[in-house]
């Protein structure tokens, strides 16, 4: 029985995204793509959840279909949600 809130399956991916995420100093960013339905969105969170557990602040942002004409929106969504 898999543990509450565990990916199954995603022991290599999480790895790598640890590996990134490993060296504070560093200040990584990770991208993930796939196609939709995979569980890409889970993979984030489990990862960002494994992050702040070692007391490092976690920013994201989204970029959605209608703000492609606005110029660096997913930029300024981290600045919003940084400065708070």
């Amino acid at each position: 029985m898999r543990a509450q809130g565990s990916l199954f399956g995603r022991d290599v991916e999480l790895a790598a995204l640890d590996a990134v995420c490993r060296d504070e100093a560093l200040r990584s960013l990770a991208y993930v793509e796939g196609h939709p339905g995979i569980g890409k969105s889970r993979l984030f969170e489990a990862c960002c959840s494994r992050v702040r557990e070692r007391g490092v602040r976690v920013l994201g942002a989204c970029g959605q279909k209608l703000e492609q004409g606005l110029a660096f929106r997913v930029v300024r969504q981290l600045f919003e949600r940084g400065a708070g």
